[in-house]
């Protein structure tokens, strides 16, 4: 097997007076960065064609700025921690960090709508004795060095909480912080896709708590300046949006882009991919698909696409956002925003008040920017409603928790369909399982994106510019 893969490497990219050929299935952020550290470290050696079904770049990154105001209808940053360096080394590279802001040190705060009264998330210990969110769970968390180690490789994220803590944390933190990731089920998501740097901490501790005090600090070397100042950030974006990225990626590449151009069949003919569009067939020695599995999955050839059968079924959850701006101070203190927990019978999911994580995206004096999340797994019945009928339901859920009354001066509703993967239990061996089957038998076929390690900006920049890395000329 290793000697398979060091020839695959060798092949990938072989030196010759012929550019290799390189077509990339979408224009999102995978796509772009990958094509981008492509032409970066072999040049002219390769020709990157995109090949976009839609008619823009970005995909899930998407920057409105309608109303003059940046309002994102995706993500609204990213972490700058772990994978995350990344993304920074990525900004670096372009030559953006100009135009990279931080959030507010007030976006730190963070709050629960709890019992129908927001309250702030506790950051010492002096205030989680006084909070009402650690109301209950005091048995909870001094059990938990108590318990002992899961036997099973994965289990869903509710079993795996449940069993080191019990079901109140589990219902007043762990749902919504994941319903804020994943928009999903935790009865259903899986805890080694999701989250597994928290299951580690339980396979070399024994307890997450202990985990916690006694894990080594990330150990990072050759840091420049820029990310030894920024790692330890919040949140990063930038100051016309998050869409900066792609734009820039885009304008730094050399590459050919179709847009417009939906792939309806893939075909292999020995060391030949070839991609069929409506209008035109491209051929390629490399394809690196970037689109969602049941997407992929569904032009590929019959034998292909059987190696799909397990996660092509994988679920994609669709968010429902609406993005409000006013002219003038609502909010009732600053801070990042707001996740709704189970049992607190809500339409939400939560609120993002953007215009307290980034002032610098502000437009007016006392501007107000809020994004309020809803849909998900968690209510699949709301896209049966009518944007009018969503509206009105999240201005009376913002009435009730947060007393504003105001009308918005710019009210915006978009809906971001089959947003976000639902990594469910046995994800990762999926994964696995189809990894080692196209390598054996299609090594011209390379998958990243959202489908397979990862569902965040930095997850999708990390492995897509781990890609390249694999191979050398």
């Amino acid at each position: 097997m290793l000697i398979m893969e060091r020839q695959r490497r060798k092949d990938f990219l072989k030196e010759s007076s012929v550019a290799q050929k390189v077509l990339v299935l979408g224009a999102g952020i995978s796509g772009l960065t990958f094509a981008y550290y492509l032409k970066k470290r072999f040049a002219s050696n390769v020709s990157v064609r995109i090949l976009e079904a839609s008619e823009r770049v970005g995909g899930l990154i998407r920057t409105n700025r309608n109303f003059s105001s940046c309002l994102e209808e995706g993500p609204r940053g990213c972490r700058p921690k772990g994978k995350g360096l990344a993304t920074l080394r990525l900004i670096e590279d372009l030559g953006i960090t100009d135009q990279m802001i931080v959030a507010d040190e007030s976006a730190k705060k963070r709050f629960l709508f709890y019992e129908n009264s927001l309250e702030a998330l506790p950051q010492s210990l002096k205030e989680a004795i006084s909070s009402p969110l650690m109301k209950g769970v005091a048995k909870e968390l001094i059990c938990e060095p108590l318990r002992r180690r899961g036997k099973d490789s994965d289990e869903t994220i509710a079993s795996f909480f449940k069993r080191r803590f019990g079901p109140t944390i589990t219902k007043r933190f762990i749902a919504a912080v994941s319903r804020g990731i994943y928009a999903g089920d935790i009865e259903q998501l899986s805890m080694r896709s999701c989250f597994p740097q928290i299951l580690n901490l339980e396979k070399s501790y024994g307890s997450l708590i202990w985990g916690m005090f006694r894990s080594p600090k990330e150990k990072t070397t050759d840091l420049s300046s820029f990310i030894k100042k920024h790692k330890n950030a919040a949140l990063i974006s930038f100051k016309e949006g998050m869409e900066t990225l792609p734009q820039e990626l885009l304008k730094q590449t050399d590459l050919d882009l179709s847009l417009k151009a939906k792939v309806e069949a893939i075909e292999f003919h020995g060391s030949t991919v070839i991609a069929k569009t409506k209008d035109s067939t491209w051929e390629a020695d490399h394809l690196v698909s970037t689109i969602p599995t049941y997407q992929l999955e569904s032009i590929l050839p019959k034998k292909v696409s059987s190696f799909f059968v397990k996660i092509k079924a994988m679920p994609w959850t669709t968010v429902i956002g609406i993005s409000l701006v006013y002219k003038k101070a609502v909010l009732p203190q600053k801070g990042f925003g707001y996740l709704v927990p189970e049992g607190e019978n809500s339409a939400l999911m939560g609120v993002v008040w953007d215009s307290s994580v980034f002032p610098e995206q502000n437009i007016y004096p006392d501007e107000t920017r809020l994004t309020i999340m809803m849909g998900g797994e968690h209510r699949p019945d709301l896209l049966e409603k009518t944007d009018k009928e969503l509206t009105q339901l999240a201005f009376h859920e913002l009435n009730q928790q947060m007393g504003i009354k105001e009308s918005a001066d710019y009210v915006h509703l978009w809906k971001a369909r089959h947003a976000i993967p639902q990594y469910n239990l046995g994800h990762s061996d999926e994964v696995k399982q189809l990894s080692e089957k196209i390598r054996s038998s299609l090594p011209q076929l390379h998958l990243i994106g959202m489908s397979y390690h990862g569902v965040a900006v930095n997850d999708c920049i990390f492995h897509a510019k781990d890609l390249v890395n694999q191979w050398n000329l």
